[in-house]
């Protein structure tokens, strides 16, 4: 069985770039892997911009993606009402990494 994770990013302009990740979604899996690897805005931008995929690795280049392209929403009220929950969802925005598990009101810092 796997641990879907949804991981997004809100951006300069207060829209949010969103993708699915499959596998290994818990925070000692995908969560582990983005607060080490992923640390950089512009790096998490690129990451997101190849879309879904099926589990994260230590780098863009060694996850594996789906080929499906990212979800894009308008801004955070857009996002909030419409986007895809899985089991855990992260959000990078101002440089740091936070999760909220499904069924949970609040971002918890990570």
């Amino acid at each position: 069985m796997s641990t879907h994770a949804t991981i997004s990013m809100l951006n300069q302009d207060g829209s949010v770039t969103s993708i699915y990740c499959h596998y290994d979604g818990y925070i000692g899996g995908v969560g582990h892997m983005l607060q080490r690897y992923f640390k950089t805005e512009s790096y998490v931008e690129k990451f997101l911009a190849r879309g879904h995929c099926s589990g994260v690795g230590d780098s863009i280049r060694s996850t594996v993606y789906r080929g499906c392209p990212p979800f894009e929403y308008e801004d955070w009220q857009d996002y909030e009402e419409n986007a895809q929950r899985e089991e855990y969802n992260y959000m990078y925005c101002d440089g740091k990494w936070t999760v909220r598990k499904f069924y949970d009101d609040q971002f918890k810092y990570y």
